[in-house]
């Protein structure tokens, strides 16, 4: 099997006073590569290439009206969809790595522990990366984008005023579907939790259960043909605000602009150690958070 993370193949060939050196072309290509076979959630939503760390856009809030008219009779009046101003800033996601020389010369000919360290920092940037764009929340944690829970603003409260929260049923799922005014969702969005309650709550339906093929290759779960991504909360902060929600999500009506793409780079030499660090500059946008998607949150997940 190809191993897009086998930085054997990222070696100068040029000899240096230091010894070889990685290229880190070749090295990001690999991460990039690695990156995209394992999140699902990332290759959901479109990328833009952004030309500044401020993204200036036009949100879509609605659109035009059709209506019917006589034969021959006026045409009707001149329309078009109303969009509002917003603004965002783009953030930068780290993480930095090191690795002794000793550690390096003693597992080269059992395991390339200086590939592994690659590998699992851009495992961290998957995790944190896909945390953020669910839960994120700048007013909370400023360095963050928000993400699709702070964008979405169309919110169904299946608890209502209950002293209890009712189990999630099919008939929830169902007012989701309905809430949006504009258009409709094309993705599930979910914890573990909420996912064995809606499994338990199927079984006896199995005609609403199947898969799916979405974008990235991935097959996941559908509910009446809409897919299911499962989240992986990797803090106690994204596990307890996906804690009793799902996500309806347009992906039609979400980018994400990318000032830099993931990237490797080789820090300076401070000690007898290789020292690296990956990199990124994104935001997200989500166009029409009160009309074309919708977020359920009051419901109990626990399974009878």
């Amino acid at each position: 099997m190809n191993n897009p993370l086998d930085i054997s193949k990222a070696l100068s060939t040029q000899p240096e006073t230091t010894g070889n050196i990685l290229v880190p072309e070749i090295v990001t290509a690999g991460i990039r590569e690695y990156f995209e076979k394992r999140t699902p959630l990332w290759n959901q939503f479109r990328k833009e290439t952004a030309e500044s760390n401020a993204i200036g856009f036009r949100d879509q809030v609605s659109v035009p009206v059709a209506s019917f008219g006589a034969e021959l009779g006026a045409l009707p009046a001149a329309q078009h969809a109303t969009y509002a101003e917003r603004a965002v800033m783009l953030k930068s996601i780290y993480t930095r790595g090191e690795v002794s020389g000793q550690l390096i010369a003693a597992t080269r000919s059992e395991l390339d522990v200086l590939q592994r360290e690659i590998r699992n920092h851009t495992l961290g940037m998957i995790n944190t990366l896909e945390n953020t764009l669910v839960v994120g929340d700048s007013s909370a944690r400023p360095n963050e984008f928000d993400g699709l829970i702070k964008w979405i603003t169309n919110e169904v409260n299946v608890q209502g005023g209950a002293a209890e929260a009712p189990g999630l049923t099919l008939n929830h799922l169902e007012l989701l579907r309905d809430s949006t005014t504009t258009g409709m969702y094309d993705l599930l969005i979910m914890d573990s939790a909420t996912r064995r309650r809606l499994w338990s709550v199927l079984q006896p339906q199995v005609r609403f259960i199947g898969e799916t093929q979405i974008e990235g290759g991935f097959t996941v779960a559908a509910y009446n043909g809409t897919p299911i991504i499962e989240t992986r909360p990797h803090t106690t902060e994204a596990r307890e605000a996906m804690e009793g929600v799902i996500l309806g999500v347009n992906r039609d009506m979400i980018w994400v602009p990318v000032l830099q793409d993931l990237t490797y780079e080789e820090l300076a030499h401070t000690r007898d150690s290789t020292d690296f660090m990956l990199k990124m500059y994104v935001g997200l946008i989500v166009e029409g958070g009160a009309a074309y998607h919708a977020k359920m949150t009051g419901f109990s997940t626990e399974v009878a």
